[in-house]
């Protein structure tokens, strides 16, 4: 009975697509399955956090960021000794909350999280193939490391930064004499800060991520779920292809073929020197109310819905009104659609750009920029 059981057991592991060996000798080491398979793990949170930074999905980002916090805590340097990915992961969370200055990563709380993220990137140079995409992005973390600062008003910090990353990371000279000039204007709006803006970095962050996975796969795990769930489908797919159709179907539908080519709908037929074609009425009583509804007519609830969206309008925040500005400063007053194209305005037209704009000249925030038209300036 002993010897059936363990037959059983063998031909139902086999059924499953599992051979497990009772054999001591084939049996792998626990410990370095074990550590294969967390790297496994460990390599396909990493793909995913760069799946949803590059999707701009906050909120998944920061779970995959804390469940790969969980896995590194409990883990050697022999699971994952992978220095580079680290660094990766450090670098993706600074730009994600790069426009939040409360945040720290450093012993001195003034340290933004821009300003860690170009002492990061510079120990990253190695891993970048594309030399100019490097100088770009380093570029973008100086420039933007003080335009968040000036976005919030601060220039006394504004300041600071430009001497920090001077002095610490190197900032190049006609670099830091630009963006000094600009924070003594206190010129927020200033066109070298639009045209290098935080969505550019981000941008140009995004490139650096196919790149780099391109040089360093960690698609084992992704690869092999991908393979289960394919799988998975295509037995669904022949299983529903497969299955009869049930008699009552086949039923109703030769009774649904049967139907006349022409019915009648109505006993009132169109006479062909009438102007008009039958309306179909349809009366709905209720205690206090009747409603008639035609063949031309929609619904009450549809068109109650549509009023309210209709009649809801967005709030310009002070993020648009700040690209509307720039829009006009760069390309002049009535180029609505050039705007459009430049700069982040979701669910606005060419006439929302108007009416504000109108309304802001009318308030006295604005000047007429009719016909102005300001070039990018690069350096």
């Amino acid at each position: 009975m002993e010897e059936d059981g363990k037959s059983n057991s063998s031909d139902s592991n086999r059924d499953n697509g599992v051979d497990i060996s009772n054999s001591t000798e084939e049996r792998a080491e626990f410990s370095r399955v074990e550590s294969a398979a967390r790297g496994w793990m460990l390599d396909f949170c990493f793909v995913s956090l760069c799946h949803y930074f590059k999707e701009d999905k906050l909120e998944q980002f920061n779970r995959c960021l804390n469940e790969l916090q969980v896995f590194l805590e409990g883990s050697d340097d022999e699971i994952w000794n992978q220095e580079r990915k680290r660094e990766v992961c450090c670098f993706l969370e600074r730009i994600v909350h790069g426009k939040q200055t409360d945040y720290y990563y450093a012993s001195n709380k003034q340290v933004t999280p821009l300003m860690s993220a170009v002492s990061i990137w510079n120990s990253l140079e190695d891993t970048v193939v594309d030399e100019t995409l490097f100088k770009n992005i380093k570029k973008l973390l100086f420039i933007q490391s003080v335009a968040v600062c000036m976005e919030r008003g601060d220039y006394i910090k504004a300041s600071w930064v430009i001497e920090w990353l001077t002095e610490v990371c190197g900032m190049p000279q006609n670099l830091r004499m630009k963006l000094s000039l600009i924070v003594k204007q206190k010129d927020t709006y200033h066109v070298f800060l639009s045209t290098f803006c935080f969505t550019s970095l981000v941008e140009s962050v995004k490139s650096f991520i196919d790149l780099f996975l391109k040089e360093h796969p960690s698609d084992f795990l992704l690869k092999a779920a991908s393979k289960v769930i394919l799988s998975c489908q295509k037995t669904e797919d022949r299983t529903a292809n497969s299955e009869p159709e049930p008699s009552e179907a086949l039923e109703e539908k030769q009774k649904k073929s049967k139907k006349p080519l022409f019915a009648l709908q109505s006993a009132v037929m169109w006479q062909p020197g009438s102007s008009k074609k039958p309306c179909f009425f349809q009366k709905i009583s209720s205690r206090n109310t009747a409603v008639r509804l035609t063949s031309r007519c929609a619904s009450p609830l549809k068109s109650e819905n549509e009023t309210k969206r209709r009649s809801t309008k967005k709030k310009w925040t002070w993020k648009e009104d700040k690209d509307l500005k720039m829009g006009v400063l760069r390309y002049g007053e009535g180029r609505w659609a050039k705007i459009l194209e430049d700069f982040p305005l979701p669910g606005r037209t060419g006439v929302m750009l108007k009416d504000r704009w109108r309304t802001l000249k009318k308030l006295g925030e604005v000047k007429s920029q009719r016909g102005r038209h300001i070039d990018h300036v690069s350096s």
